[in-house]
Parts: structure tokens; sequence; C-alpha cells
């Protein structure tokens, strides 16, 4: 039978993953995380030691944001140059995923050629990688499963050779994976379990363990003697976690049993594919159930053929742990199994294989062509939602139509697009099932639609309708609603009588942003409009305040220095 050589076969992989998500490099930034991310890197200049000094938040991942930093250096955060590599990320791990699978082949008692060939393709087009992919913030979990992957052929390396020196390259690069995404450190058990595995010679798996453990367990310690050194004004993530912990120990049980099902079901049924998974069905409680049963049931008869799938089950616990403490932007995610499908893809094939052997052969060729085209046929679609925001959160609104934050997002992409009055209806509908005090942004960009089309007094409007429900209590209504007036003065002829009356409620909305954020900019406002006014005594305590309370170094401290001393000296002549 015709057979490819093994490099044609990495040619082939490539090829594919090349051509499917090429149309990825004229997408533009997603308006979750990616525009923060883009303007953080821009705004500021790179500090290396700052970069990898651990910090008190829940994500350490320099690995990553040291990537981001080389796009702003190279291409100066060019978006199609940031897609291409994470569509290059992809292709590495496609390739790296057949390479685990030709090494792994042997132990699980697999002699088909096809074995490495089709791991690397299924994982290529596998529906569950898009979001990853496609999402420029979703590159920790190409590079953190890029590294995991080169950890695995590592130790594969060392126990073939018996090679100390392999294992202790496997564990500088089990760092790597680590400082690109922390979850990652969930993998130790298995690199450990697999030197016993790949091993078997009890001497020599103890001794590679060991060399493998031994740096990253140091580095592991360095890094929380630094986090110790912080802790004073910083917290450590796994307080963070214990603090977003809000189920008692049945619903726990019954929530990670839920998501575990869920995640289960995803690595070989990944449609529907959504953005924003909020609400999961109970019926996935004893899917979980089921999948757990059977999977201890298969690594207590010692199925060798069940162990990758035994290693893409147990890489979905951290994503279980997200589901529990609501860390990130949304609990249930793709994009948190992308890992974990990079395994279950080595286990699925030798079955796929199997049942092949089973079948006439056209019928065989029938089915794998099949399941190719199906898979790339679902990946490609999706690659098509993500290349235009509007599209993508479109879709994602019908999935998740209780989700606040999705309705913003798709009011934010109809705006860019121009397209106004569709924005200002999905806002005003957002605000109207009572989704804006979940999500007062509803407000702030139902108000800026209005003012993009230079209707002020509706902008203004919106504004006053969420103070009115809510009162003076969200920074962001605040800032931008000062924003809206200061604007307002610059754009549009008033009144005499009108102007007063909008600037003394300007200095009124400044000082309660003051009040709640403790922001002397605001404040230095209050003093520059009651000046305007001729309120000189009011105008002198502002800025009196601010050089009290104002950091040293802000450009406008200087200033209320100046005035506050001459306003002083004039009430005292």
């Amino acid at each position: 039978m015709f057979k490819l050589g093994r490099r044609y076969e990495i040619i082939l992989i490539a090829f594919v993953v090349l051509t499917l998500f090429y149309p990825m490099l004229f997408a533009g930034e997603n308006s979750v995380d990616d525009w923060r991310m883009l303007q953080n890197q821009s705004s500021g200049e790179l500090d290396l030691l700052a970069l990898f000094k651990p910090g008190g938040g829940f994500y350490y991942r320099p690995l990553l944001m040291l990537t981001f930093w080389v796009d702003k250096f190279l291409w100066d955060q060019s978006l199609g140059f940031m897609h291409l590599e994470n569509i290059l990320l992809h292709m590495l791990n496609a390739i790296l995923v057949y390479f685990v699978a030709r090494a792994m082949a042997q132990r699980l008692h697999v002699e088909h050629y096809l074995f490495p060939l089709l791991s690397g393709l299924l994982f290529a087009i596998h529906p569950i990688t898009t979001e990853s992919v496609n999402w420029i913030s979703g590159r920790t979990d190409l590079l953190t499963t890029s590294f995991v992957l080169l950890t695995t052929l590592a130790i594969i390396k060392s126990s073939a050779h018996k090679s100390y020196l392999w294992a202790f390259v496997g564990s500088l690069l089990f760092v790597a994976a680590v400082i690109s995404k922390e979850v990652s450190l969930f993998f130790f058990p298995v690199a450990v379990l697999l030197f016993w595995w790949h091993g078997r010679q009890r001497r020599y798996a103890a001794l590679a363990s060991l060399c493998f453990s031994s740096p990253f367990l140091l580095g592991g310690l360095a890094y929380l003697y630094s986090r110790l050194l912080t802790a004073s004004t910083r917290t450590f993530a796994a307080t963070d976690l214990l603090r977003n912990w809000h189920y008692d120990l049945y619903d726990t049980i019954r929530v990670s049993f839920k998501v575990f099902g869920f995640y289960v079901k995803k690595l070989f049924v990944p449609v529907p594919l959504n953005f924003a998974i909020r609400d999961v069905s109970e019926v996935y409680v004893l899917v979980g159930i089921a999948a757990m049963a059977l999977s201890v049931y298969l690594i207590q008869r010692r199925v060798v053929t069940f162990w990758p799938f035994a290693i893409s089950f147990y890489l979905i616990l951290p994503a279980i742990l997200i589901a529990l403490t609501s860390v990130a932007w949304t609990p249930i995610a793709e994009r948190y199994i992308y890992l974990s499908s990079a395994f279950v893809v080595i286990g699925l094939v030798p079955y796929l294989l199997r049942l092949g052997q089973l079948l006439p052969l056209r019928a065989a060729v029938f089915g794998l062509l099949l399941l190719l085209a199906s898979a790339t046929a679902v990946t490609a679609h999706r690659n098509y939602l993500w290349l235009d925001n509007e599209r993508l959160y479109a879709d994602t609104k019908q999935k998740s139509p209780n989700f606040s934050a999705i309705d913003n997002e798709l009011g934010i992409a109809l705006m860019k697009s121009g397209e106004l009055d569709k924005a200002r209806e999905v806002l005003q509908a957002a605000i109207v099932a009572g989704k804006g005090e979940e999500n007062p942004l509803i407000y702030v960009n139902l108000a800026s639609a209005y003012q993009r089309a230079d209707d002020y007094d509706n902008a203004e409007r919106i504004f006053a309708s969420y103070i009115e429900k809510n009162g003076y209590d969200n920074r962001d209504i605040l800032a931008n609603y000062a924003r809206l007036m200061e604007r307002k003065f610059v754009v549009k002829d008033q009144p005499s009588e009108k102007v007063l009356l909008d600037v003394e409620k300007l200095i009124n909305l400044y000082r309660k942003s003051y009040a709640l954020s403790r922001d002397s900019f605001a404040l230095y406002r209050v003093g520059q409009l009651e000046l305007w006014l001729g309120n000189d005594k009011a105008a002198a305590e502002a800025f009196t305040e601010v050089v009290a309370n104002a950091p040293q170094d802000v450009y406008y401290r200087p200033a209320a220095e100046k005035l506050a001393d001459r306003l002083h000296n004039k009430g005292s002549d």
C-alpha cells in the first residue's frame, strides 16, 4: 500500500493547518482582552525583570507576555503577524502531536503506519482548537501546549535511551510551559508517571523522576519565596481561588461532574461551538459520572490504549477549578481543553484504525474521509465567524442570550462597523431586559452610540437614567458621563443659562467621581470649573486638596499648587 515518508507527512500536516487557518491573517482584534493587551503593550516599555518577577495576581505568564513584546518590537503589533504566530504555533503543536503519537506507538501497541499522521491531522482540524488559535489572547494555550508536548517527547527520549540529561531538558521545557500558563502545573504528575510508564525499570524511573523534578521544584520554591516577599501587599492566587469558591460540598461535587462530563463530550463532539458558555445542562452530571466510572474501570484493567484518554481527562481538572471559582471571563470555555484535545486524538486514532480494519476497505475509507471532511467544515465555518466581531458576537448572543457582556460586545462591534441604529437597538433591548444593572458598560456604550450621531441630549438621558435607578455608584458611568459633558461644551452651541446648568452638573459629577475613586484629577477639574464660574473660595479648596492628595509626579499638581497659592493670596488681600 502507498505510504508517505515522514517528511511528507509533516509537510501535509503543516499544509492543512496553513490552508485551513489562512483566512485569520485578515482578522482584526477581538474586543474581549485583545484590545486591552494591545493597549498595555503600546503604552509601556519592556522591563524584563519586572516581567518575570512574580506578582500577587492569579496569572503568572511572563513567557506569554514576552511574545507580545516581541510583536511590538518586530512588527509594531501588526494584527496579521500576531494571528500568523498563533497559526504557526498551532501548526507546531499538530506536528508535535504527530511525533508524540509516533513515540508512543510501541508502548500503546499500535503498529498501523497511519497512527501518527491521523493523530496530527485530527488535532490540526479539531474544531475545539479554533478559539485558542483565532483569539490573539488565546496564545497562552498554544504556547503552553507546545512546551508540554516537547516535555513529553523529552521524557520518552529519556526513557528510551536511559538518559538523565533528557530528563533534565524535559524539566526545563516544563518550566517554560508553566510560565506560559500557570495551570499547566497540573501536568507534573503526568510527567512523573510517564517515566514509570515508559521507563519500566524501577531504579531508572525513580532517578529520572528525581532528575526531572529537582530543577522544577527548586524553581517552584524560589517562586514561592519571591511571592512571600510581596505577601504584605498582595494576595496569593490560591487565596483568590478560595475567596471565589461559593459552593458547598454537594454542589462542588455536582458541578465538578457536570463540567467534567461537558468537557468530555466536547472533546469527542465539539459542536455547538460557543465563545461564551455560561449554562450547562444538568444531564452532563450523569455523563461526567459515567465517564469517570469508565475511566476508573479501564485504568484498573490496565488497558494500555486508554492511557492517552486518561491523560486528556485528567488535564480537564484545571478547567473544572475555573468553573468552580469563576476567576475568568467565562466559567466554561473551549480554549481550556486545547491541551486535552492533543492527547485525546492520540487515544482516539487507534480505535478508529481498529474499527476501520473491521469494515470493508471502501466503507473504512469513506468513513475516514467523512470524519475529516466534517471536522474541517466545522472548523472552517468557525474561522469564518471569528473573522468578524459582529458575526462572532451575533452567533454568541444566539447561543448565550442571557449573558449581558455579549450584548455589550455586539453593540461595540456594530458601532465599529458604522451600524449605529442596530447598535442602539441591541443595547437598548439589553437595558430593557435588565442587563444594564448587571453590566453598566451597556449604558456607557448606548450613550456612545448616541454621541457618535451627535445626539448629546439622548446620550445624557441614558446616563441620567442609570443614575436615577442606581445612584452615583459606578466609576465608568461617572467618568464617561463627565467626558460626554466636556465634549458637549466643545461641539454644541447652547444658551448661556444652559451652559451654567451643565457646568454645575459637571462639577457635581466630578465631585461624586472623586468621592468614589479618589482620583485627584477629577478634583482638579472641579477647581478649574469653579474658577471659571467665579467661585474662588470653592476653587481654592479644591486645588488645596489636590496638592495634599495627588501623587508627586502627575502633570497637573504644579498647576494646582500655583492656583491654590494665587487664590489664597487673593483672598487675603
